[in-house]
């Protein structure tokens, strides 16, 4: 049975997770590099931040593809086609 989606993309990351307290922190590890994500209510994301070290001027909002590109790697070298499998 099909839903109807069709892949777009797809890139090889490796990811470890932790909570603190109400959010959900996550790193994650690319071929062009490490990111933080904190995920949770609006309110709470600043809080984790601070503890971490880091304030609302160095958030990153770009996607992964964004940032892959700004670091010059190829869409067909960093993404995979496997639509026929």
């Amino acid at each position: 049975m099909r839903l109807g989606f069709d892949k777009k993309l797809r890139y090889e990351k490796n990811r470890e997770t932790w909570t603190f307290k109400k959010t959900e922190i996550v790193l994650d590890e690319l071929p062009f590099g490490k990111f933080i994500e904190i995920e949770g209510k609006e309110k709470d994301i600043p809080t984790a931040a601070k503890l971490l070290g880091y304030n609302e001027t160095e958030y990153i909002t770009k996607t992964y593809f964004e940032l892959a590109e700004e670091a010059g790697i190829k869409k067909d070298i960093l993404f995979g086609d496997d639509t026929n499998g």
